[in-house]
């Protein structure tokens, strides 16, 4: 009889922690990347220390193809300014 296995892929260690966003922060600019595709929902975002909520404060998407079930983007609703700290926890794709 077949042993079978279950994987869990994000247990995996493919967390990332504490990752500058790349983009422009100047008081207008509302689109970020990340370094990474990410897995869909593993994103979290902080700015200046505090945790923002997904939904009300920024949305991710795929920058490529919205239909990729992955994500790579980020729209911050409230732009940064120039000395805010923008950063993320996730899992890489």
């Amino acid at each position: 009889m077949p042993i079978a296995y279950i994987i869990d892929f994000v247990s995996i260690d493919k967390s990332m922690k504490n990752i500058d966003v790349l983009g422009i922060k100047n008081g207008s600019n509302l689109e970020f990347t990340t370094p990474d595709y990410f897995r869909i929902g593993s994103l979290r975002l902080y700015l200046n220390g505090q945790s923002l909520d997904i939904g009300n404060d920024y949305e991710t998407f795929n920058s490529i193809n919205p239909l990729f079930n992955y994500h790579d983007s980020i729209t911050i609703l409230t732009p940064p300014v120039s000395d805010d700290v923008v950063t993320v926890d996730y899992y890489k794709y």
